[in-house]
C-alpha cells in the first residue's frame, strides 16, 4: 500500500507504490548507509518529521506495519513512526523507544514498544529485550484480527512487562485490552486503522489537538528505512 525506501536524498519521503508521497514537516534529512543490501537510509537528526497526509486506503481493518530501526542510545521515551493525537476516538497508534519496568520498580530502556489505541481501550506489545544501539533492527507489527503480534528481526516477542508509555493506562505488554468493562475477563485487542489522522515518521502528534495534529515528540537521532504499511498480515517469522 505504501513503501518509503530513502534512496533518493533530494526526495526522501516517496512512496514507492506512487500513491502516498510524504513531505518534510520540520528538520533537516539526513542520508546515513541502510542496513545490507538496501543502499540508502534515513539519517534522523534534531526535529525531524516527516508526514504522510491521510488517505482512505490507510483505513485499514487489518494489516502490518514494518521497518527496519538503528536505534540512538536512550533513557527515554522517543517516537519511531505514529498516527496519533489527544482524544482520538478512532483508531491510532505510536511505535517508541521506550522502558519496560523491572521487578524493582525502575525502568529499563531502549525497548521496542507498540501502543495501538481503539475507542475507550488500548494495548501494548514490546520487544523481550532492548534494541542494541547503532546497529540496525528489523521491526514488524500486525494489527486487527485476530490479535497484535510484534516481531523483532523475525522473532515473535512474548513480553508480559509493564511499557512506559505517555499517559500510562497499559498494564503489560501481552496484547490485552484494557478496558474496563470487560477487565475481568480480558480479551486480545484487535484494532484496526480507521482514522483521518496523518502519519508521522520519527516523530509523534500524541499530546496534541486532533483537529489539527502536529509533532509534539522527536526521534531525535538513528536512523530508519524500508517503512512499509500493507493491507494485509504477513508472516514475519519467515523473514
Amino acid at each position: 500500500m505504501a513503501r518509503y525506501r530513502f534512496g533518493k536524498p533530494a526526495q526522501p519521503w516517496l512512496d514507492e507504490t506512487g500513491a502516498h508521497d510524504g513531505a518534510t514537516y520540520s528538520g533537516m534529512p539526513g542520508t546515513v548507509a541502510g542496513p545490507v543490501g538496501c543502499g540508502d537510509a534515513l539519517g534522523v537528526g534534531p526535529g525531524l518529521a516527516g508526514v504522510v497526509e491521510d488517505a482512505p486506503a490507510f483505513d485499514l481493518a487489518l494489516g502490518s506495519i514494518d521497518f527496519w530501526v538503528r536505534a540512538p542510545a536512550t533513557d527515554e521515551t522517543i517516537p519511531l513512526l505514529s498516527r496519533d493525537a489527544s482524544e482520538a476516538e478512532s483508531e491510532h497508534l505510536t511505535f517508541f523507544l521506550s522502558g519496560v519496568e523491572t521487578e524493582q520498580g525502575t525502568a529499563a530502556w531502549g525497548h521496542l514498544v507498540v501502543r495501538h489505541q481503539s475507542m475507550s481501550t488500548a494495548a501494548a506489545l514490546c520487544s523481550e529485550d532492548a534494541l542494541p544501539v547503532d546497529d540496525w533492527v528489523h521491526v514488524a507489527y500486525n494489527f486487527g484480527p485476530p490479535h497484535m503480534e510484534l516481531y523483532i528481526d523475525g522473532v515473535l516477542q512474548e513480553s508480559d512487562d509493564t511499557p512506559v508509555v505517555p499517559g500510562g493506562g497499559i498494564p503489560a505488554c501481552d496484547g490485552i485490552t484494557n478496558d474496563p468493562e470487560v477487565a475481568g475477563d480480558p480479551v486480545p485487542f484487535v484494532g484496526g486503522m480507521q482514522t483521518s489522522l496523518p502519519w508521522f515518521i520519527a516523530a509523534t502528534a500524541q499530546g496534541s489537538n486532533k483537529v489539527a495534529p502536529e509533532p509534539s515528540a522527536h526521534m531525535g537521532g538513528g536512523a530508519l528505512d524500508e517503512i512499509r504499511i500493507s493491507a494485509v498480515r504477513r508472516n514475519f517469522a519467515a523473514l
